[in-house]
């Protein structure tokens, strides 16, 4: 097994005309880039990029810098694969940021970078970094389906979560201001996938007044 430098990506150029490769990140963040950025890839790749957890940190949150691989439909040739979804492309996920959990069962995140044969791109340069404190969130239960909190950042889960939500389920949220100086919150959607309908007349999220169902795309704000 190759040993992998602190806080930096390395490779054995000979395992990679090999098509394999092995990057490491023990710090939990900084920057990895496709072999050879910003030239392009070579083909036959297999790479494997892991991320450890540090303290505290439930989650990473990536943000693309550069990225240029094949566009292939579902991403079936070149590809980034990131948990169960594979990016690809021209250029479409430039300054895109992807939330990635750390598995309940292991210490690290791993990516793979794939590539075919045929056609190839000046790859990507991603920026790692952690996100610490909100592993700590759950305690704030209080009953099966009441949580209060006073931080100033917290993460808020549907019963069960990644499981879908039971039946029949009435949950409360109190949010008290951390200080005098916090006057409102800005939600960020990392997940959000409700019963569709009209007027939100079903399953919803009532926050303040304003009633949210469907799906929300992943990373909108709001305030």
């Amino acid at each position: 097994m190759k040993k992998c430098a602190e806080n930096t990506f390395t490779a054995d150029s000979r395992l990679v005309h090999q098509g394999v490769c092995d990057y490491c990140l023990f710090d939990g963040e900084g920057n990895f880039t496709s072999y050879g950025y910003p030239l392009d890839y070579p083909a036959l790749l297999q790479c494997t990029y892991r991320v450890k957890r540090v303290g505290a940190a439930c989650s990473l949150q990536l943000r693309f810098l550069d990225f240029d691989l094949e566009e292939s439909p579902g991403c079936r040739n070149d590809f980034l694969a990131v948990g169960q979804k594979r990016f690809c492309g021209r250029r479409r996920y430039r300054g895109h940021t992807e939330i990635v959990d750390f598995p309940k069962d292991r210490d690290e995140v791993t990516f793979h970078f794939q590539t075919n044969p045929v056609v190839s791109g000046k790859g990507f340069w991603i920026e790692v970094a952690r996100r610490p404190g909100f592993c700590d969130t759950r305690k704030n239960v209080i009953g099966p389906c009441e949580e209060r909190h006073s931080q100033e950042e917290f993460q808020l889960w549907s019963p069960g979560f990644p499981e879908p939500y039971a039946s029949n389920q009435k949950c409360w949220y109190y949010i008290r201001r951390a200080t005098d100086a916090v006057c409102g919150l800005e939600l960020t959607f990392l997940h959000f996938d409700l019963e569709q309908s009209d007027g939100c007349v079903y399953d919803y999220l009532d926050v303040d007044g304003q009633k949210l169902c469907g799906s929300i795309s992943q990373g909108a704000v709001r305030e």
